[in-house]
């Protein structure tokens, strides 16, 4: 599936599961240089998250997962992706199965609602899941990382689902929108 990002510039948007761990993790990407629009699962429910996203975004899920959903914001699978605005620039999913074959992640490329998803193809623990967020919000702060394949490239262990070349945009680039 091919997705025209030509033009689109969105916002860096971190969504997690109502763990502490996760949330102080995402309230990091809130607060620091990368200045993400935040959701967490406490406070917002899984039609918040969806119905906030669109065409552009960049959008970052830190959270547990079965192979075929998300656990955080009451579970989100492929299917209710449906009502989501548009391509999405890059699903980043940190979580185990990210980008499994019918995982949620897959989900976003296979249903065209996002131009490529990253994240790690099987189980991962916890501390690693933090630790690539960790590493990815300073590359994406220090613009170190420009397309997903950079990302790839730099964090051994993750996959890419659709062109490696689709662009992530800069902060600077990326508009801030508050819900």
């Amino acid at each position: 599936m091919r997705h025209d990002r030509s033009g689109l510039r969105g916002r860096l948007v971190v969504a997690a599961q109502w763990n502490d761990r996760f949330m102080a993790e995402a309230a990091a990407w809130r607060d620091g240089p990368c200045a993400a629009q935040y959701f967490d699962g406490a406070d917002h429910m899984r039609d918040d998250l969806l119905g906030a996203v669109g065409p552009g975004d960049v959008l970052i899920y830190l959270g547990h997962s079965t192979p075929s959903a998300w656990l955080g914001f009451r579970g989100i699978r492929a299917d209710h992706l449906g009502h989501v605005r548009a391509p999405l620039a890059c699903v980043i999913a940190l979580t185990c199965h990210g980008t499994a074959p019918g995982s949620t992640g897959a989900g976003w490329y296979a249903h065209g609602k996002a131009a490529c998803v990253i994240g790690p193809p099987g189980e991962v623990a916890i501390n690693d899941v933090l630790a690539l967020s960790r590493w990815l919000r300073d590359a994406i702060a220090q613009r170190a990382v420009q397309v997903a394949g950079d990302i790839v490239t730099c964090a051994p262990g993750l996959a890419c689902i659709g062109p490696p070349d689709a662009r992530l945009g800069a902060p600077s680039q990326m508009r801030r929108h508050e819900v």
